[in-house]
């Protein structure tokens, strides 16, 4: 049976930074997904062998399998699918190379999340399948006018606080540092509300 909305969408993410690993799957749940993690390839590999997965996001540089090579052995399983979305911080890798390989998408880090999302939107649920032209072009609309400009802004915010963060005297007063985070805080509310816009999109085929 097909799968036609994000929560019945199995995800599996790959990256041997357990922190972004774990923000990585914050950002996938909160959306609806089902996640699996793993923490280079060859235990990713593992659990593709043994679970129904719909999607792939991988990280490259791994020391226990690299991303390429689990693309590769995925590839040799299934030409086509699941999808699989490589990031990746080095400039050596190219978006030719891995899509020549067998991959969707490569984004580096750091990224817009909302576009991230949205290759994870497009591999999922192709033009013409499940959701129509007039609701993907909505949806996209949304994205380019409201989402890109709020991620960018959260970022920029993120990394005021993350400076402030090395250069405050911990004993003094933080006020500041407290309003930034307040303004980061409302972004992420902000960011959500578009999450389940995007969901409710999603579910329009299947609501009665």
């Amino acid at each position: 049976m097909t799968k036609t909305s994000y929560n019945e969408k199995l995800v599996l993410l790959v990256d041997d930074d357990n922190d972004y690993c774990e923000t990585l799957q914050f950002d996938f749940t909160r959306q609806g997904f089902k996640t699996l993690t793993a923490n280079g390839g060859t235990q990713a590999l593992a659990l593709f062998q043994t679970h129904s997965i719909d999607l792939v996001v991988t990280d490259v540089q791994m020391p226990d399998g690299d991303g390429l090579s689990l693309l590769k052995s995925i590839r040799a399983i299934h030409p086509k699918n699941p999808p699989v979305i490589v990031i990746t911080a080095s400039h050596d890798v190219t978006e030719a190379a891995v899509l020549e390989q067998g991959a969707v998408a490569l984004f580096r880090k750091p990224y817009p999340l909302p576009e991230l999302m949205n290759a994870v939107h497009d591999a999922l649920f192709p033009m013409g399948s499940e959701i129509s032209l007039s609701d993907r072009e909505i949806d996209k609309q949304f994205f380019h006018s409201i989402a890109t400009p709020l991620s960018i802004a959260r970022g920029m915010v993120q990394r005021n606080i993350d400076e402030m963060k090395f250069e405050i005297d911990l004993s003094g007063p933080a006020a500041q540092l407290d309003r930034l985070e307040k303004a980061v805080n409302a972004i992420s509310k902000i960011e959500l509300l578009y999450i389940e816009y995007r969901k409710n999109v999603m579910s329009r085929k299947g609501t009665p």
